[in-house]
């Protein structure tokens, strides 16, 4: 994340008239950090995402395609947005199997 050295930057945006008040300047900064912050959690869960479907491909022989399909069928997707301190618990490998084992059950 690009640091921000808050009072120059308020000196500056207080001098040319486009900030009128401390608030306003912190609300800014603030939304620029969550901005970065959630690009920052987005590459992650995308990279760890690919990892499982390395996974799945290699260990289930299974094209990208199929790997792709069961990831976007499986309940993975929902537990990463809902709960990612409990996915990112367990490493890629675990997930793959997971995640097979699950999609094979269903079409039992």
């Amino acid at each position: 994340m690009p640091k921000v050295d808050g009072n120059i930057r308020l000196r500056r945006e207080k001098h040319k008239g486009r900030i009128k008040n401390t608030e306003a300047y912190l609300s800014h900064v603030e939304a620029i950090r969550t901005y970065f912050e959630e690009r920052e959690e987005e590459d992650q869960d995308k990279e760890f995402i690919s990892y499982i479907k390395d996974d799945l491909m290699e260990f289930f022989d299974i094209s990208e395609e199929e790997a792709d399909k069961m990831i976007s069928k499986s309940v993975f997707m929902e537990l990463l947005k809902d709960d990612p301190d409990y996915v990112y618990h367990y490493e890629a490998e675990y997930w793959a199997h997971y995640i097979f084992q699950t999609q094979m059950i269903r079409t039992v």
